[in-house]
Order: structure tokens, then sequence, then C-alpha cells
């Protein structure tokens, strides 16, 4: 049995259905230990200026600790967390295999210090790479390496995320056969619907929000900030609108500082209806991708590692148009029914919407592509390791 802890830093809507997953595997058990459970018990959200209380099973069918309970904000700064006695947890669990999902704060790599210290294996889990934000001058991207190289040296390997994580670990000290694959992934929200059940749910909403069956649905996902550029996206609906003549629907689904501006300024948007949902939680969002026809994340070089929007609008079956900073376009930019355009380009993005609402609605067509891109991929990337580790210790 290969006892597992992982240090994170609180539980998060991706993450937990991973852990979910690997509690199952047969020789394996599992601990996480959190810093905090904020986003459990309810937070105030500054991007979507809202309190946020994520209403799905987060913290069901692993074991875990909090370390900091009572906290009320999942962040905090590098030398922030104080108070969680590293050596202590530990001794307590007496892991085979420490993995660590965040190098941000001085705590994750004290974690990693007395992995190393202690010969116990200890492998990094994180989303960063080195696209997500304008580039640097040299000087910076220098220390920024050393940094990196400094505190990748504890580790003795790493999972990746993607192809731009991938890459920025080799730049910065991990060898190729040091790097196991475990890509960012995120629950089907449909899965064990059938196609006909879909198109009901989907049916059903856009009944519910006023928007006819034959209007093309181009919709946004997220926090309505200047990062995520929301307004390029309506302003790329009124183009596409204006120049194929067809009935266009802007769904925005989130909340932010942006709302209530383009609600008033966009609110007799010419030639497309526009809908603002506010804040939508776990348990409801699925349907709005099922009642999407094109989903668009339009991010800034701003620090979009991901875009999980990108995975939970595939499922969905959706086309995706993805700007150049979306950590995720190396991924399925190539893929048939999704497209790149450059960032704040709002006659590129009109293009690509215009070739990718020819597509007839299939709910199923990114079903098989997307496997690789599921909680239960994900597991088994960690549950290998895990076996590796078991062997080299019997």
């Amino acid at each position: 049995m290969t006892q597992v802890l992982i240090i994170d830093t609180h539980p998060v809507q991706y993450r937990a259905p991973i852990y979910q997953d690997l509690a199952r595997y047969d020789g394996v058990s599992l601990t996480v230990a959190y810093y905090n459970d904020a986003s459990v018990r309810g937070y105030r959200d500054v991007e979507f200026q809202r309190e946020v209380k994520w209403n799905m099973p987060l913290l069901s069918g692993y074991s875990h600790e909090v370390l900091l309970p009572g906290r009320e904000d999942t962040r905090d700064t590098f030398w922030g967390f104080k108070g969680i006695e590293v050596g202590k947890v530990l001794s307590k669990h007496k892991p085979d295999l420490v993995i660590i999902h965040s190098v941000n704060h001085w705590v994750g790599i004290r974690f990693a210090l007395a992995a190393r210290l202690r010969g116990i294996a200890c492998w990094l889990r994180v989303e960063t790479q080195d696209e997500a934000f304008i580039r640097r001058s040299s000087l910076k991207q220098t220390v920024r390496s050393l940094g990196y190289r400094a505190i990748y040296s504890l580790f003795n390997g790493a999972f990746c995320f993607g192809e731009l994580n991938r890459r920025h670990l080799v730049a910065h000290g991990f060898k190729p056969s040091q790097l196991v694959m475990t890509r960012f992934s995120t629950v089907d929200k449909a899965a064990g619907l059938s196609a006909t059940e879909k198109s009901t749910r989907a049916r059903a909403l856009r009944e519910r929000l006023g928007i006819s069956a034959e209007s093309v649905v181009v919709a946004a996902f997220g926090k309505l900030i200047p990062k995520k550029d929301p307004e390029t996206v309506i302003k790329a609906c009124i183009a596409l609108a204006a120049t194929t003549g067809r009935d266009v629907t802007c769904l925005l689904v989130g909340s932010g500082a942006l709302e209530e501006d383009l609600r008033s300024r966009y609110a007799q948007a010419p030639g497309i209806r526009l809908v603002l949902t506010g804040f939508i939680n776990q348990d409801e969002i699925g349907d709005y991708y099922l009642a999407s026809d094109v989903v668009v994340l339009a991010s800034r070089r701003e620090g979009e590692v991901w875009g999980l929007v990108c995975n939970e609008a595939l499922q969905a079956g959706c086309a995706l148009a993805m700007s150049e900073a979306v950590g995720a376009a190396p991924e399925f930019g190539h893929r048939e029914r999704c497209g790149i355009f450059a960032i704040g380009d709002v006659a590129a993005l009109t293009t690509l919407l215009q070739k990718l609402c020819l597509f007839e609605r299939d709910y199923n067509w990114a079903s098989g592509f997307m496997q690789d891109y599921s909680t239960e991929a994900a597991a088994s990337g960690l549950a290998s390791v895990a076996r590796l580790v078991r062997r080299r210790e019997g």
C-alpha cells in the first residue's frame, strides 16, 4: 500500500474529482492536506464580486485534513498560510509519496524541502507555463528561471497539465523522463445523458432564457473582468449578425466588475440579443453549455494558464474559439470545430465565428479525444507514479 499525501491550497472543483477517483485505486491510501477550506464554507470572490460557495461535494470520497480551518479567503501572499507545521504533517501521515500542487507560497516549498530531507518521493503538479503573461525583460526571465530551477531541483518528477506546462517544466530543469502527463481535466457534467436528453435540456433552458431554437448562441463563461475581455465577444456577435443575417444571441454566463457596464452599454445592441445570466453554480452550468453553439474564451495575456471553460465546452459538444493567450489553445486549436484568434481582434473572431457557426450541433463530436482530459485519466497518471514508488520501495 502506497501512502500518498497531496498538498493543495484549498478544495477546487476541477481537482477534487481527481482525488475521488484516485482514492478508489487498489494499493493507494490517499490523504489530501489543504491549507484552508474557504471554497467549501463560502468566501467573497473579489473578481466574481460576490459570495462564492461551490455546491458540489469537494471533500467527500477521500481522506482529507484542513491545516488552517476557519480562514475566510483561499488566497495569501508568498509568505502567508502561517501556522502550518510541515514536519508534524509529514510525521502524522508518514507518506511514501508527496504531491505538491503549488509552489507559489513558501509553505509549499517547505513541504518539498522536508520531504527531500526525509527521503520521501516528492512530485510536483502545477499549472504554470511561460506564455501566460506579456513577455518579461531578459533579466527578469533569467532571474525567474533560476528561481524555478532551484525549486524544481527538490522534486523527483512532475505531472504535466498540457503542452505549454510541459515546455515550462523542461525549460526550467526537469528532464523529459521525469514527466508524466496528467492533462487538465474537468468533470463531464452531461456524462450519462443521451443525445436526446441533452437536446431536451438545451431546449428547456433556451425557452427559459427567451432564446429561440433557431438562434445561434455564442457564449462566454467566466468572470466578467478585463482579463476575460467579454466586450470583444459582444462586438464579434454584433458583426456576425450583420455579416450573416442570422439570429444571434450573445450569452454571457458569469458575474464581475464589468457586468453592469456591459448590460447598460449593450442593452440595445444592434442585431443581437444579449443575455447576462449572473453567477451560475456547478449544478446548473452544464445546461448552459448544452444550450450554446459556440463558446468563446477571449482572454488577454494576463495569466490564463489553461481555461477550464475549453474543456467544459468540448465535453458539451460546443464549437470553441480561443484567443492566442489561452493556455489550452495549443491543445485544441487544431481540432475541426475549434480555432484561435489574435487577442482583442474583433474582425478575426468574427471570421472564425462565421466558420464555426456552419457546423450542425453535435453533442458528442469531441467525446473521443476528450477522454484524455477526463478526471479518470488524470487519476490514472497519479496512480502510475504511486505504483512506481511502491515497486522501488519493495
